[in-house]
């Protein structure tokens, strides 16, 4: 089974969203260890926005079947993972800039889902997806990135969504270790039931 790790975690080994991240990475692994985890780093694959050309440059590549070409990768990678696990931090109400380019990239009628008479249908295999995030604030549940990205999967037919957001850390008087170990506690057991079916 294939997991994808969509790492929106700008600050790198900084982040402590990257840090729950990594344990519920790491229990997963432990409770099914024939998986195979395949990261997507977004801030290392210098993605440009999507403009006219490029929308034009991805139909070609589309009717001419060069599903490798870097314009198609991401959504192939991505309909053909088992899993979809994205770690992104609280940013300006939802999440950094860099996640919504790298689904646009991920968006692709015909790839990741299709339109019919009845909507979109889903056309990824994967049928469980897991948003990961911290905030220095107090943040709505859900904020405004995990219900993006849950209504993004449902039209990709994901049918289960689960998140996990860790808010208030930068509250003056936060005990922030205490507050990061048993958020980890608490990730790692979501981890031990993340691939049952």
């Amino acid at each position: 089974m294939k997991v994808l790790f969509v790492n929106a975690c700008v600050r790198e080994e900084e982040s402590r969203t990257l840090a729950l991240c990594q344990t519920f990475l790491e229990s997963i692994k432990e409770k099914e260890p024939q998986l195979t985890i395949k990261e997507v780093e977004i801030s290392k694959e210098k993605l440009k926005p999507i403009d006219k050309n490029l929308l034009y440059l991805r139909e070609d590549l589309l009717k001419k079947g060069q599903w490798q070409e870097l314009l198609l990768r991401y959504a192939c990678e991505f309909a053909a993972s088992d899993f979809i696990i994205i770690g992104a931090p609280y940013w300006d109400l939802s999440f950094p800039a860099l996640l919504k380019v790298y689904l646009e990239y991920v968006s692709i009628s015909g790839l990741t889902f299709r339109y019919t008479e009845q909507g979109s249908v889903g056309l990824c295999n994967a049928h469980r997806m897991m948003y990961i995030s911290t905030a220095g604030g107090m943040v709505p549940k859900p904020h405004l990135g995990e219900a993006y990205c849950r209504d993004l999967g449902q039209m990709f037919g994901i049918r289960q969504f689960d998140s996990f957001c860790l808010s208030g850390l930068d509250i003056e008087g936060t005990d922030i270790e205490a507050k990061m170990r048993e958020a980890q506690n608490l990730i790692w057991e979501m981890g031990q039931n993340f691939t049952k079916k």
